[in-house]
C-alpha cells in the first residue's frame, strides 16, 4: 500500500489529507487499509473512501474488526462527516455506522454522524468530483467564505449516481462559519 498526507492552512485551522492507495477488499490481504481506515474513522471529522463496495463486505466493520480481531470504535460525541463512494453504498453500510455512535441521547446515532452515500453503481473516473467538491466545500468554510447545504454538495456531482445523505435530520438548520 501507499499512504501520502497533503496539509494546507486556513488562519488557524489545518487540513490534512491523507490517501490511501492499496488492496481494501476481505478477500485479499487488506490489513494496512483495515489499520487506516480504523484509524481515520475513529480520529477524523471527514472520511471518504472510493473503492468497491464488496457487495457490503469491504466497509462492514464486523467483518473487518473479525479479521483485525479489535473493535473500532466510532467517536460518539464527535461530529463526522462520512463519504462512501462505492456501489450501492446506501444499501450496504448507514444503518451499520449509525449504530455504532448511538447513545442514550442520541437512540437513531445521527446526532454525530452524516453519512453521504450512492444508491446506484459508481465509476471510479467520476468520484474524484464529488472528492473535489468536499474539499472546497471544507475550504471555503475554514476561509469563512461560505457554508455549502448539502443539496449545494450533491448538485457538484452526477445525478445518476443517486447520491443521498443520510443523519441530517438532527442538524441544525444554519451551521455556524468556520470558528
Amino acid at each position: 500500500p501507499v499512504v501520502e498526507t497533503y496539509s494546507r492552512k486556513f488562519g488557524k485551522t489545518t487540513f490534512r489529507v491523507t490517501v490511501f492507495f492499496g488492496e481494501v477488499g476481505l478477500l485479499h490481504d487488506s490489513s494496512a487499509f483495515h489499520r487506516f481506515w480504523e484509524k481515520a474513522l475513529e480520529q477524523n471529522a471527514v472520511v471518504i473512501y472510493q473503492g468497491h463496495a464488496g457487495v457490503g463486505k469491504n466497509l462492514h466493520l464486523g467483518k473487518i474488526e473479525s479479521s483485525m480481531g479489535r473493535n473500532i470504535t466510532l467517536p460518539a460525541d464527535k461530529y463526522q462527516l462520512l463519504i462512501l463512494e462505492a456501489c450501492v453504498s446506501y444499501s450496504y453500510y448507514p444503518r451499520m455506522y449509525f449504530a455504532r455512535k448511538k447513545t442514550a441521547a442520541d437512540p437513531a446515532g445521527t446526532r454525530n454522524l452524516d453519512i453521504l452515500a450512492n444508491g446506484a453503481e459508481s465509476l471510479f473516473g467520476s468520484n474524484e468530483i464529488y472528492s473535489v467538491a468536499v474539499m472546497r466545500m471544507l475550504e471555503e468554510w475554514a476561509a469563512g467564505v461560505h457554508t455549502w447545504s448539502y443539496q449545494e454538495l450533491v448538485r457538484n456531482g452526477r445525478k445518476d449516481f443517486l447520491y443521498g445523505i443520510t443523519g441530517d435530520e438532527d442538524n441544525p438548520t444554519s451551521p455556524p462559519l468556520a470558528p
